[in-house]
């Protein structure tokens, strides 16, 4: 799968099983754009998944179609942009069968990498590539990558977990049982926003990133960025919610100046953030 291709067309997508609001911690990860998301694999979630045993690739098809029927998220998509935005949840038949990419053993690591930079267009396509490692038509490697914007570091754990289950289930009667429910996105952003104990939890949230930005200030002790230049319009400066998004044309420009130098974007981010301390301290002593 290429980073241009939609593993779910829009315009072949039937309708969702159901739609809800983003949570919280969903707002905060969502991009600018979701189907231009230049250089956020950054921010992909990665796993790999060593098999003691060789597994059928039917076994390990039937495996994950079973992982996704369990996990709304990995077969959701983001609808609108910006505050209108909400999220769809498709049924996992026909699309599941696309999450899967084959690679031959001999080219694992290059297909590992490639996989690893998936850019997922999160409207059109969901947010997960499934690489399998094959050899004799069995099945002895898989890695899991998945966007942020639908598992964190935590969640990619419960993720692989629940694929060894299944795909252990496969290798001895076919069938898996998993244990326990698993909370739903929709779900928790629907108890978010329309139940009191939901908004009390919000509120909790916001207190304690609050505070933790108070605390922050009172440590840099007076010191400041200077101010960004407001455009000659007069309009404020665009600014965006946390430190965690970045905008497109931001990462656009990185991505021309690490060509131009012959260094990884990271380099530049780097180099940016460097300079964005220097101002805030006064200093002048600091050279790339």
């Amino acid at each position: 799968m290429s980073d241009n291709e939609p593993a779910l067309p829009v315009k072949q997508q039937p309708p969702p099983e159901r739609t809800g609001p983003l949570t919280h911690v969903q707002r905060l990860w969502l991009p600018e754009e979701p189907d231009r998301q230049v250089g956020s694999h950054e921010d992909n979630q990665f796993r790999e998944l060593r098999l003691a045993t060789a597994v059928g690739l039917e076994d390990v098809r039937r495996a994950v179609r079973d992982v996704l029927g369990r996990h709304e998220v990995l077969r959701s998509r983001i609808v609108g942009r910006g505050d209108t935005a909400y999220q769809a949840v498709d049924a996992v038949d026909p699309g599941w069968e696309k999450v899967l990419v084959a690679s031959v053993l001999d080219g694992w690591d290059d297909a590992v990498a490639a996989a690893r930079r998936t850019t997922f267009r999160l409207s059109s396509q969901w947010p997960l590539t499934l690489l399998m490692g094959v050899e004799e038509g069995k099945v002895s490697r898989i890695a899991v990558v998945v966007d942020h914007w639908a598992a964190d570091g935590l969640g990619v754990v419960v993720l692989l977990d629940d694929l060894t289950a299944a795909l252990q289930a496969q290798a001895e009667d076919g069938c898996w049982t998993p244990a326990g429910a698993v909370e739903q996105p929709v779900d928790l952003a629907l108890w978010e926003s329309a139940t009191p104990a939901g908004a009390l939890q919000s509120e909790r949230a916001l207190a304690y990133w609050r505070q933790q930005y108070e605390r922050l200030a009172r440590g840099l002790c007076g010191h400041g960025a200077v101010p960004p230049v407001a455009p000659s319009s007069g309009a404020a400066p665009r600014l965006f919610p946390g430190c965690t998004l970045t905008s497109v044309r931001v990462a656009e420009a990185a991505a021309v100046v690490a060509d131009r130098m012959r260094v990884q974007p990271a380099v530049v981010y780097l180099a940016a953030f460097s300079d964005a301390i220097g101002a805030a301290e006064g200093s002048t002593s600091w050279a790339p």
